[in-house]
């Protein structure tokens, strides 16, 4: 368990970056894979794919 929890911090760590510096971009790719690995938030995944796929 011990490497999830430090997976977790440094994915805090991210989003917190991601969020001073107004990344949205990369911080819906965090949120999808937060989502995908930890949480299998099946709607977060779903908003995460829809704000990359309007990115092209």
């Amino acid at each position: 368990m011990e490497k999830m929890d430090e997976a977790r911090h440094w994915h805090t760590q991210a989003v917190s970056r991601a969020k001073e510096e107004g990344e949205i971009e990369y911080l819906s790719k965090l949120n999808l894979i937060h989502a995908l690995y930890d949480i299998g938030d099946s709607i977060s995944i779903e908003n995460a794919l829809d704000y990359l796929g309007s990115k092209d």
